[in-house]
């Protein structure tokens, strides 16, 4: 198993998780799009964990980089925070459902306020963060366009970002999350 981040935090704290569970697996830091060759046609899955996708703007290249990197008949599995959820502001309590950011978007959102997403410590001198939400077409034309068919989509009215916690159990279900099994299908 490899791992791969570009966030030396995360990096740390997947070694130290690895390490406490003795699940052998290496570690990489780079950024997705760079990954080196010495990858091509390794893997037989690829998981792409909860918040990933945000980070990427153009999913179609980062998907090409995902089909690089799978055997032919290899999967990627994507389990994902839904994008109608992120259309929601996680701290609007009194009106939950109040849409807040659009869904079509040419632009990313700009972040200012430092969070570290991996250790939630704030760093007040630290860069903006860009996030480049995804639509749900996007992520499905993205997978097609790089030669990969889709095998399974299901989605979840339940939260897997740990943001919206407060929807849990409400009479309005709306999509939170959402699974996806995709298989490369050629070269």
């Amino acid at each position: 198993m490899v791992g791969f981040d570009i966030s030396d935090n995360a990096i740390e704290s997947a070694r130290l998780l690895s390490k406490k569970v003795d699940v052998e697996c290496d570690f990489i830091q780079t950024d997705i799009y760079d990954i080196s060759d010495d990858y091509n046609n390794r893997f037989d899955i690829v998981y792409i964990s909860t918040g990933s996708l945000m980070w990427f703007p153009d999913i179609s290249k980062f998907f090409k980089v995902i089909n690089r990197i799978l055997k032919v008949n290899g999967y990627v599995l994507i389990y994902e925070i839904h994008p109608f959820l992120l259309l929601l502001d996680e701290d609007n309590h009194d009106n939950p459902y109040e849409l807040r950011y659009p869904y079509f978007r040419k632009e990313p959102l700009v972040f200012n306020d430092g969070l570290d997403y991996i250790g939630k410590v704030k760093n007040e001198s630290a860069l903006p963060s860009y996030n480049f939400d995804p639509t749900l077409s996007q992520i499905i034309n993205g997978l097609i366009q790089n030669k990969m068919s889709i095998d399974q989509f299901e989605e979840y009215d339940h939260d897997i970002s740990s943001l919206f916690g407060h929807l849990e159990n409400d009479e309005i279900q709306i999509p939170k999350s959402f699974f996806l099994c995709g298989e490369k299908v050629s070269d």
